[in-house]
């Protein structure tokens, strides 16, 4: 179940890592389609990558049964990106890198993700699940 809805503002699928490739491709069409340059666009697949991984290693612990939402769109001077899954709830404490040593393993996704975007938060929302937003002021 890889799939994008017709206007392509998501892109729902497995929790397997073979789909990454596939949300990768995704978000590199949305990223160009909001007018980014190359450097931003590969930036920003890197940091969704990022999170998107995260999810499947530590949401869903590899169990390739679960699903995840990518959706992206404009938001006046931002391009927004959520992922949606329905892990069980991971807190804003959970996006605090753990280490500030670089060459310590742990916490490096997250701050890659805050390095590239300009904001990086859980939605509140009624429901099972987390709901990441990632943001990025739009090039003009």
């Amino acid at each position: 179940m890889n799939q994008s809805d017709n206007n392509n503002n998501s892109y729902v699928c497995f929790s397997k890592t073979e789909a990454l490739k596939d949300i990768r491709a995704y978000v590199r069409d949305r990223a160009k389609s909001f007018g980014y340059s190359k450097d931003n666009v590969d930036a920003i697949v890197l940091a969704i990558d990022e999170a998107c991984a995260n999810v499947i290693r530590h949401g869903y612990h590899f169990d390739e049964c679960g699903q995840l939402c990518v959706e992206s769109y404009t938001d006046k001077d931002d391009a927004v990106f959520v992922i949606k899954d329905t892990c069980p709830k991971v807190s804003e404490k959970d996006l605090t890198p753990k280490n500030e040593c670089l060459s310590d393993p742990g916490g490096l996704g997250v701050s890659l993700m805050r390095t590239i975007m300009d904001s990086v938060t859980f939605l509140s929302h009624q429901g099972k699940g987390n709901h990441l937003e990632l943001r990025k002021k739009l090039e003009h």
